[in-house]
């Protein structure tokens, strides 16, 4: 088996040499192509690799931002995606039962099990956690902001790791930003609403303690769309953010929840839609759909019986 290691663009070059020569060490008796600076060149290898046809494996080493990145090279193609969680958000590792430990990540590798999950597409844009705008894009693009910024906030947001997004949706709830106006239209209806956020989930969970969506399946060649209608009150959107974050959100009014492989979006102003924790795509308009099987995931042995 040869192995093409891929690791998270937006790491820094300390880390990214200390994961590399951690990884040497692991991938003893694997042959194996590492770059551990050049991010271009690991997505001139991967499309590559895909327009092969050749069954290779890409080890993402990362978290759901670096295997969005990969999307568009693996979805449909004959190679094989396998994880190796370093992210700030892991969900869908964590989904699949991924484990964190390198040694344990790359047993999952060598052990050559694999399933095919769904993704989703926005507007061309592939991605294979959970999206969506309103608040949870503008929390998604703030925490991304502190992320980048120098010095000791950027070292504070390391500690908080998830813990990053619902400071930033706590923060934009005080200035009253984050609710949308927009427009949803299914095949023979449409709706018009004022959400707090509109999500679109492959996943159950987004990050470790949010479940929008507890019937989602990333097998089910399904698109679950979860609105969280805006309260009345300030107090009540706090509510909301600190039930999602610490509770139940079934306990919550104003949710509502449904299942379907294709749906549109309008909206009154252009809006910025996240998903797999980056900002994909900003318009007025959004066609999304599901993409059926359309990745093919290295996953641990139980993972793939269930």
């Amino acid at each position: 088996m040869t192995l093409h290691v891929i690791l998270n663009p937006n790491a820094s070059n300390q880390q990214k040499t200390a994961r590399g020569n951690d990884l040497k060490r692991t991938l003893r008796g694997i042959d194996f192509h590492f770059c551990p600076r050049a991010f271009d060149s690991h997505l001139w290898r991967v499309r590559e690799l895909a327009r092969s046809g050749e069954r290779q494996t890409v080890l993402a080493v990362g978290g759901d931002g670096t295997v969005n990145r990969l999307l568009p090279y693996l979805a449909d193609s004959p190679v094989v995606l396998g994880i190796l969680p370093a992210g700030t958000a892991n969900d869908l590792a964590r989904s699949l039962k991924i484990p964190d430990q390198t040694d344990a990540a790359i047993h999952v590798v060598r052990a050559g099990v694999t399933t095919q999950i769904d993704l989703l597409e926005v507007n061309g844009r592939k991605f294979v956690t959970s999206g969506g705008i309103g608040l949870a894009a503008e929390a998604a693009r703030r925490a991304n902001h502190w992320r980048k910024t120098p010095g000791v906030l950027r070292w504070l947001i390391r500690i908080l790791g998830n813990g990053v997004y619902p400071l930033a949706a706590a923060t934009l709830l005080s200035r009253n930003h984050g609710s949308v106006w927009v427009s949803i239209h299914k095949t023979d209806e449409a709706q018009s609403i004022r959400g707090l956020t509109v999500l679109f989930c492959n996943l159950q969970r987004l990050g470790r303690l949010f479940v929008p969506a507890p019937a989602a399946c990333p097998r089910d060649g399904l698109l679950d769309l979860c609105v969280v209608h805006e309260p009345e009150t300030l107090l009540g959107s706090c509510r909301v953010l600190f039930q999602s974050v610490f509770g139940d959100m079934n306990r919550l009014p104003g949710i509502q929840r449904e299942q379907t492989r294709r749906v549109f979006l309008r909206s009154q102003k252009p809006l910025a839609f996240f998903g797999d924790g980056e900002i994909l795509t900003e318009n007025l308009e959004f066609a999304l759909r599901v993409l059926p099987r359309a990745l093919t995931v290295h996953v641990p042995k139980l993972e793939r019986a269930a």
